[in-house]
């Protein structure tokens, strides 16, 4: 699992990394929730026994290549778990950019959702569901400054 220079050091790895398209403008958004969410989980004690969450938002433009099937996976080999969940690409194509924070940020709670409790303990994913929702509302002013 790749990481953020801002995780380096942090014991819970939370990863975001869109599959799309070419010309998809997601990225930004991306590593901003990534980056945000990184930092807010420093503070939080989480008892799970996974090590980390890849995420991969599917934001495909089916004329150019297939959507991949939604998927939930575990990786034994550094004990984290991947999750892929398709996006409308339509509705982020038509989207604000707020629009697209909101899109985005629903899409990795969709995410957290999916991951089995016994990877995830429910209280690490409440946990990890506020801190979704804290940097949301705080990104949502940095894009409207």
């Amino acid at each position: 699992m790749v990481t953020s220079k801002k995780q380096a050091g942090s014991s819970f790895r939370f990863v975001i990394r869109p599959l799309r398209t070419k010309n998809i403008a997601s990225r930004e958004i991306a590593i901003c929730l990534e980056d945000e969410i990184s930092l807010s989980l420093g503070e939080l004690s989480l008892v799970s026994p996974i090590s980390g969450i890849l995420i991969m938002p599917a934001l495909m433009d089916e004329a150019i290549a297939p959507i991949p099937p939604d998927y939930v996976g575990y990786q034994s080999s550094d004990n984290s778990v991947t999750v892929g969940t398709k996006i409308d690409f339509a509705l982020w194509e038509r989207s604000s950019v707020l629009e697209r924070l909101a899109i985005m940020t629903n899409n990795v709670l969709d995410s957290i959702d999916k991951i089995p409790g016994k990877y995830l303990l429910d209280q690490d994913r409440e946990k990890l569901r506020v801190v979704v929702d804290e940097v949301q509302s705080r990104l949502v002013l940095r894009f409207t400054e």
